[in-house]
């Protein structure tokens, strides 16, 4: 799904709702998978908490730009994020207790604390979770 988000899918109006909706449904579902306030994400996405929580009301959706812009590439890391560590543990438990526990991997920083300092930042923690699941 993540992998249909191109010049042509953000082109066409269907697709791009479609994806808007599909967007905000994940970034629910992590929200609640792991435990994570509005605030988490805006914080882990560099969005300010407004937009976020607009995203994240019943029946509502992720605004694209008809381009793949630098916050549109942001949700799709996350939700690589997710994926990848969600692949690597089974139990949620153990999913939100990597995601928030400080690490050596992540500078003595929590994945989630490293992420949230700053924009690149994720990218960077999404390099070294790749890293990590394929050694």
């Amino acid at each position: 799904m993540i992998k249909a988000i191109n010049k042509e899918a953000l082109r066409n109006n269907q697709t791009k709702e479609n994806l808007e909706l599909a967007l905000a449904d994940m970034l629910n579902g992590i929200r609640e998978d792991w435990e994570l306030s509005i605030s988490d994400i805006a914080a882990i996405l560099s969005m300010p908490e407004g937009t976020v929580k607009g995203w994240l009301k019943p029946n509502s959706h992720v605004s694209l730009s008809s381009v793949l812009d630098h916050n549109t590439q942001a949700i799709i890391d996350f939700i690589d994020v997710y994926n990848m560590i969600a692949s690597f543990f089974v139990k949620k438990s153990d999913q939100i207790q990597w995601f928030k526990a400080p690490s050596n991997r992540f500078f003595g920083k929590s994945p989630m604390e490293m992420i949230s300092e700053a924009p690149h930042n994720l990218a960077t923690a999404r390099y070294l979770i790749k890293g990590m699941l394929n050694p």
